[in-house]
C-alpha cells in the first residue's frame, strides 16, 4: 500500500506508512485496517505531534482533548479522485482506505459540540433499545420522489469484510 498523508492545519503535512499503524478499535476494523484517529495516534507515538485524547463512553468514541496544546480539532477526508467530505462520523471509526487524504483543523465550537451531542444521542438511543441500532428517520431523495422511513432497525450485512470485522454496522446497512 502507498504512503498516506495528513495535513494538520497550522501544524504541518505528514506522511505515514499504513503498514506501521495499528488500530485502537480492533473489534471494528479488519486485520491491517485502521481509522483516521489511528493516524493521529501514530503521529503522536512517533513524536511528530503532541496528542492528548480519551475514550468517552457516553459518545462511544475517542475524543481529542488537545493537539499541540490546542483544543477543538475535527477532520475531513478525501478519497482518491474525490473532494474533501465534511464529515460527522466518529474519527475512530472512519476507515482510511489507500490514497485517502486526511485534513485536520480547528472546528467551530458550536459544530463540534453538535457532532459530539449527536454521538451521545446515538448511544442513548441504542441503550434504550437494548443495544439495537434504530435510526429514527431515514429519508431517501430521488429525482422524482422522496421517501421517508421511521424507526428503521439496522442490522449488519457485513458487506465490507475488507475494511470491517463481521457484524460491524455501516451506513450502507441502513439502506439494506
Amino acid at each position: 500500500s502507498q504512503p498516506g498523508t495528513v495535513e494538520i492545519r497550522g501544524v504541518g503535512t505528514f506522511t505515514y506508512d499504513p503498514q506501521a499503524i495499528t488500530t485502537l478499535q480492533p473489534q471494528v476494523f479488519a486485520q491491517g485496517r485502521f481509522s483516521a484517529f489511528d493516524v493521529l495516534v501514530h503521529l503522536s507515538v512517533a513524536g511528530q505531534i503532541s496528542l492528548v485524547y480519551a475514550y468517552d463512553d457516553t459518545a462511544d468514541t475517542y475524543i481529542i482533548q488537545s493537539l499541540n496544546d490546542l483544543e477543538g480539532w475535527w477532520y475531513d477526508a478525501r478519497v482518491p479522485g474525490g473532494a474533501f467530505e465534511r464529515t460527522a462520523l466518529r474519527m475512530d471509526r472512519y476507515p482510511m482506505k489507500d490514497g485517502t487524504s486526511l485534513y485536520v483543523y480547528l472546528e467551530e465550537p458550536a459544530r463540534l459540540a453538535a457532532i459530539e451531542a449527536g454521538f451521545r444521542e446515538e448511544v442513548a438511543l441504542r441503550n434504550e433499545h437494548g443495544g439495537q441500532i434504530i435510526v429514527p428517520i431515514v429519508t431517501i431523495k430521488g429525482p422524482r420522489a422522496t421517501t421517508t422511513f421511521e424507526n428503521v432497525r439496522v442490522t449488519s450485512h457485513s458487506v465490507r469484510p475488507d475494511l470491517f470485522q463481521p457484524g460491524v454496522i455501516t451506513v450502507l446497512d441502513v439502506l439494506l
